[in-house]
């Protein structure tokens, strides 16, 4: 159950790759970043690196219950959220937000919010500080 998540960040829903993807499908933005997440996980389930050959649109297509759905992901700019070739598919920058490495990475940034908003140390807060009279001993 550890490895049964996946990080999607808050602001999707406002990303202009998300208005792209739905004037492409027709569909509406809360629909696409339900079918963004559904092709998500199941690529979290199929590839450690983002790389998926011998898969190919028409399984994004299936996943995401909505034909021409890849090819919308692959035409998203700035950057595109998907590459096809005649290899298979690619997500780019996998590893910035999927795989084990990036789930690491976040659990281990929750780990240390937590540590720091008990000890107070978002706030300036430093116990140990020369001038602290709790721990100063003159």
């Amino acid at each position: 159950m550890a490895g049964d998540w996946i990080k999607i960040e808050k602001c999707l829903l406002d990303k202009p790759e998300v208005d792209q993807i739905a004037a492409l499908t027709g569909l509406g933005r809360w629909d696409v970043c339900g079918r963004l997440f559904a092709v998500w996980a199941w690529a979290d389930s199929h590839t450690a690196d983002g790389d998926m050959v011998g898969v190919g649109p028409e399984t994004i297509d299936r996943i995401a219950g909505h034909e021409g759905f890849a090819v919308a992901m692959k035409a998203t700019r700035p950057s595109a959220w998907l590459l096809i070739d005649e290899q298979g598919i690619t997500i780019p920058a996998y590893d910035r937000h999927n795989g084990k490495n990036a789930k690491k990475r976040a659990m281990e940034k929750n780990r240390q919010d937590l540590h720091r908003s008990r000890t107070g140390k978002e706030s300036g807060y430093r116990p140990w500080h020369h001038n602290n009279p709790v721990t100063h001993q003159a």
